[in-house]
């Protein structure tokens, strides 16, 4: 089920379905939530950073002008990603920017996917990385005897986009001010 998250392809009502279902299957070792952990970080290292890379050519960020007229080469990002720079290059045609915004959407599902599992089940970030599943089973076949109880999985952002999606109504949605906001909380 995960792989399908590597597939630009995917259907994101797909994608929330099975985040859900992962969010709430009944694991009963520590082993079973921390693989799908561990196997969820070399795709989130795939397409997170290459969602935000077709972000950011789509809003054409290009260094500012020097006093002296020339541009820099090199620049920093921060400098660029200020709301008042992403105003500016918004392009007039949103199309662009629309698609890279729902390219986003399977990242956005699953770094709530990730948080949730971590909160529910009580990782932390030092037991994540000790994880490994070459290692003895032993050492992770510990049944989980704790749930924290918490808020339900709700991927807000991305059951709204499906929601606007199935009603027609991302044109109104994906406006060049909420893009640029997501945008600005994305990087």
């Amino acid at each position: 089920m995960l792989n399908t998250f590597k597939l630009e392809a995917s259907q994101l009502d797909q994608l929330l379905y099975f985040a859900d279902n992962i969010a709430y299957f009944g694991f009963q070792t520590q082993d079973e939530p921390l693989f799908v952990l561990y196997q969820m970080e070399p795709i989130m290292a795939m397409i997170c950073p290459d969602a935000l890379q077709r972000f950011r050519k789509a809003f054409k960020l290009t260094p500012a002008p020097r006093e002296d007229g020339e541009t820099e080469p090199e620049y920093d990002e921060d400098d660029l990603e200020t709301p008042d720079n992403l105003r500016r290059n918004v392009p007039s045609d949103l199309t662009e920017l629309r698609y890279c915004y729902r390219l986003c959407q399977p990242s956005f599902l699953l770094i709530g996917l990730k948080k949730f599992i971590e909160d529910f089940y009580g990782f932390s970030a030092a037991k994540l990385k000790e994880y490994s599943p070459n290692e003895k089973q032993a050492v992770w076949e510990k049944p989980i005897v704790t749930r924290k109880q918490m808020n339900k999985f709700h991927p807000g952002i991305v059951v709204e986009f499906v929601v606007k999606d199935y009603k027609k109504q991302l044109d109104e949605f994906l406006n060049a001010e909420f893009l640029v906001k997501k945008f600005l909380g994305v990087s």
